[in-house]
C-alpha cells in the first residue's frame, strides 16, 4: 500500500466520522508521517548496505538495486534482513506489521573477493571463503549464499593444472568432515554432502552421497567403513550400498562385504552393525591386516573390548598369520580419581618363521609384561608408590614390534618403588629394579633395595631450654641403613638354575656422631666419630692347591654363614676465620678485602687389616708370591679398608 492510498483512507475515515474540528491537525500529521516514512525507507536501505561495508551507487536510494562487486579482505556482517514491510490501515488506526527475520543469528563471512547480487539476494565468495553461523563453520575455495532460500553451497576449485584445491570443510560443535561439495540449509539444518570422509568413533566413514538431518543423523549411499589409518585409500574396508549413522550410538548398513586392497572378498553379511560412540562401551575390536616377511599374511589386534565400569576396563585381542604364528594380548586400564591410575599388559606369542626342515626355520615362544602405576601425590602425602615394569623375552620385539623404535630398542629397564615417613625422624624406601639387554641377552635384577635413614637427632638437647646452650647439646647423631640384593645372569638361565648362588647381597649401617663447640668465642672446634658396620651371608677363603698331576691353582672357597665386620674413624679440627682490608690512598683501586681461614686438625683410622680384626688373609700364588686379600672384597659393599 503506497502513501497516496494511506492518505485517502485516513481522510475518508475522518470525514465519515465527522470529526471536522481535528481535520486540519490530522492532515498536518499525515503529511509529516508520509515524509518521515519515505525518509526511513531510504535510511533503512542505506544502513543495510553500510553494514556490508560496500560503497553503493547513488541510485540505490531511489530503489534501483544493482550487483555490487567486492575485492577486499574485510569481514562482512549481514544482519537478518526484513522483507517488504507492509502497512495495514483501517478507519480507526494505523497498524504496521513487520515480517519476521529469516535467520536466527548473524552470518559472519570473509573471503579474498566476493560479489553481491542484491536483486536475487545472493552472495558469491571466492578464495579462502569462510562462513560462520552460530556453531556452524564452513570453509572452501568457492561458496554461494542464498539469503532468500537460506542455503549455502560450497565446493572446491581447480588450478591451471586441473588439480582441485580448497575442498569444503564443515564444522558443527565437535563434528568435522571434508567433502567434494556441500549444500546446507541454515533454517532446517539439513544438507547434502558429496564424497565425504569423516571420523566416526574408532573408524573412518566414506560416502558418495550423504544426507545430513537436523538431529545430526546421516543417510549414506555407496560408502565404506574402515579402521585403517590410510583414509584416502584404505588397505581394507567394509563396503555397503546404504547406511544410517546415529551419532554417539551406531552405524547400521544394508548388505555389506569386505574389500582388501580394492578387491572384493567372499566375506559378506546381509547387514552390518558398527559401534559409533566416544564413550567407552563393550564391543568387538575390528582387526587390522598386515604382512610380515617369513610369517605371511595375518589379522592383528582383533578381539573384544569389555567396559567393566568407569574405573576398570579390559581388552582381549589376538593375532593370527598364515604360516602358523599367533599371539594373545590382555590389556587393562584402571583409574581412581585423586587416588591412582595405571595399566597392565600381558602378551604371549608363538612365532613361527620359514619352512620346517629348512635352515631358516624358527619356532619360539615369546612373552611381554608391562605394568605402569602412578599414585596421585595428594592421596597420601607421607608415602608414595609407583611402578614402571617392562619385561619381555629377547626376541619379542623382533617378531611382534609395532614401530621401528620398538624394533631397534635393545635395552629395557623396570622399577617398582615405595617410600614413606616413619614417625618424626625416619624415612623408609624400598625399590625393585630390572635391567635387560636383548642384544647380549643379559639381565640384572635388584630385589630388593632397602634404605632407612634418619634426620639429625640431638639426644642431649633440652626440650625446654633456659639460658645459653651447653656444649654437649650440639652433639647430633644420624643413622643410615642400606640393604640390597643383586642377581646378574642370562635371561635364559634365570629360572633354570638355583638363584641363591647368583645372589650378591648385604647390609651396611652407618652412624656418624658429630659435635661443634665454640672455643674462646672465635674458634670452632668440630669433632666427629664415624662408625660403619657390614653384614653378609657369606665370605671367601683362598688357598693354593695342587692336583694329582702336580698342577697348581688357586682355589676360592665360599663360606655361607652370617658375617659381620666393622670399621670406625675419629677426626677433630680447630678453625676460625680472619678478615682484613688493605686500603690504598691513591689510584682507582680503593681497597682490597682478604679472608683467611686457618685450621688445624687430625684424623685417626685403625689398621683393620691387622690379624686381630680377621678381615684380611694371605695366600701363595702359583709363582710362590704371597698375596694379601680381603674375605669380603667381592661382596656388595666390600669391607673395612686396609692400613692405619
Amino acid at each position: 500500500m503506497n502513501g497516496k492510498n494511506v492518505f485517502d483512507t485516513i481522510l475518508t475515515s475522518l470525514i465519515r466520522r465527522k470529526k471536522m474540528k481535528t481535520t486540519f491537525f490530522s492532515l498536518f500529521f499525515v503529511l509529516i508521517f508520509l515524509f518521515c516514512s519515505n525518509t526511513l525507507n531510504v535510511k533503512a536501505q542505506t544502513e543495510v548496505i553500510q553494514k556490508d561495508t560496500v560503497s553503493l551507487p547513488s541510485d540505490v536510494t531511489k530503489g534501483s538495486f544493482q550487483d555490487i562487486s567486492i575485492s577486499n579482505d574485510s569481514v562482512l556482517l549481514i544482519d537478518s534482513l526484513p522483507v517488504n514491510d507492509t502497512l495495514y490501515v483501517d478507519a480507526d488506526s494505523v497498524v504496521v506489521e513487520e515480517e519476521k527475520e529469516f535467520l536466527e543469528t548473524k552470518v559472519v563471512r570473509s573471503s579474498d573477493s566476493s560479489t553481491l547480487n542484491m536483486r536475487e539476494r545472493k552472495a558469491y565468495l571466492y578464495g579462502s571463503a569462510d562462513v560462520t553461523y552460530g556453531k556452524i563453520n564452513l570453509t572452501s575455495a568457492y561458496m554461494e549464499i542464498d539469503f532468500e532460500q537460506k542455503t549455502v553451497y560450497a565446493t572446491g576449485l581447480k588450478d591451471s593444472t586441473g588439480k582441485e584445491y580448497g575442498l569444503p570443510v564443515f564444522k558443527e560443535g565437535e563434528t568435522t568432515f571434508s567433502a567434494e561439495k556441500i549444500t546446507y540449509n541454515f533454517d532446517t539444518k539439513k544438507g547434502l554432502v558429496y564424497n565425504v570422509v569423516t571420523k566416526e568413533g574408532e573408524g573412518y566413514l566414506h560416502g558418495t552421497v550423504v544426507k545430513k538431518l537436523e538431529d545430526d543423523a546421516m543417510f549414506i549411499k555407496d560408502g565404506w567403513f574402515t579402521t585403517c589409518d590410510h583414509v584416502d585409500h584404505p588397505h581394507f574396508a567394509f563396503k555397503f550400498g546404504k547406511a544410517k549413522v546415529i551419532p554417539d550410538d551406531k552405524i547400521v548398513t544394508g548388505p555389506v562385504y569386505m574389500m582388501i586392497e580394492d578387491i572384493p572378498t567372499p566375506l559378506a553379511l546381509p547387514f552390518g552393525w558398527f559401534p559409533n560412540m566416544d564413550k567407552r562401551r563393550s564391543g568387538i575390536v575390528i582387526p587390522s591386516i598386515n604382512q610380515r616377511t617369513g610369517i605371511g599374511f595375518g589379522l592383528e589386534k582383533g578381539g573384544y573390548y569389555w567396559y567393566i565400569n568407569d574405573n576398570v576396563d579390559l581388552k582381549l585381542t589376538g593375532d593370527i598369520f598364515t604360516r602358523g604364528s599367533w599371539a594373545l594380548q590382555t590389556e587393562s586400564r584402571y583409574a581412581k580419581r585423586y587416588k591412582f591410575n595405571g595399566n597392565v599388559l600381558l602378551s604371549y606369542a608363538k612365532n613361527i618363521k620359514g619352512d620346517q626342515g629348512t635352515s631358516d626355520y624358527f619356532n619360539e615362544s615369546n612373552y611381554r609384561i608391562v605394568w605402569q602405576h602412578q599414585q596421585d601425590p595428594k592421596a597420601r602425602p607421607n608415602s608414595r608408590f609407583s611402578a614402571n615394569v617392562n619385561i619381555q623375552s629377547s626376541n619379542y620385539q623382533k617378531f611382534n614390534s609395532v614401530s621401528t623404535n620398538d624394533y631397534l630398542t635393545t635395552s629395557y629397564s623396570s622399577s617398582i618403588a615405595y617410600s614413606t615417613k616413619l614417625g618424626s625422624y625416619f624415612n623408609f624406601s624400598a625399590n625393585a629394579g630390572y635391567t635387560q639387554n636383548t642384544s647380549n641377552k643379559t639381565i640384572s635384577l635388584t630385589l630388593p633395595k632397602i634404605s632407612l635413614s634418619s634426620t639429625q637427632i640431638y639426644p642431649f638437647r633440652r626440650k625446654k631450654r633456659i639460658g645459653a646452650m651447653k656444649w654437649y647439646e650440639n652433639i647430633n647423631i644420624t643413622y643410615t641403613m642400606n640393604a640390597e640384593n643383586k642377581i646378574s645372569t642370562l635371561d635364559s638361565m634365570l629360572l633354570k638354575e638355583p638363584l641363591y648362588p647368583k645372589m650378591n647381597y648385604g647390609m651396611k649401617h652407618t652412624i656418624p656422631i658429630r659435635s661443634s663447640v665454640k672455643v674462646l668465642k672465635f674458634l670452632n672446634w668440630n669433632n666427629s666419630i664415624n662408625y660403619t658396620e657390614y653384614w653378609y651371608g657369606r665370605s671367601f677363603n683362598k688357598q693354593l692347591i695342587a692336583d694329582t698331576d702336580s698342577t697348581k691353582m688357586v682355589k676360592t672357597d665360599t663360606l655361607n654363614h652370617f658375617y659381620s665386620t666393622r670399621e670406625f674413624s675419629l677426626s677433630s679440627d680447630l678453625s676460625t676465620t680472619l678478615y682484613g682490608i688493605f686500603a690504598f690512598k691513591k689510584g682507582a683501586l680503593q681497597a682490597v678485602r682478604h679472608v683467611l681461614k686457618p685450621s688445624v686438625g687430625f684424623s685417626f683410622h685403625p689398621d683393620f687389616g691387622d690379624p686381630f680384626w680377621g678381615n684380611y688373609d694371605t695366600y701363595e700364588d702359583v709363582n710362590g708370591n704371597e698375596v694379601r686379600y680381603s674375605h669380603y672384597q667381592n661382596l656388595l659393599y666390600g669391607g673395612p679398608s686396609d692400613g692405619m
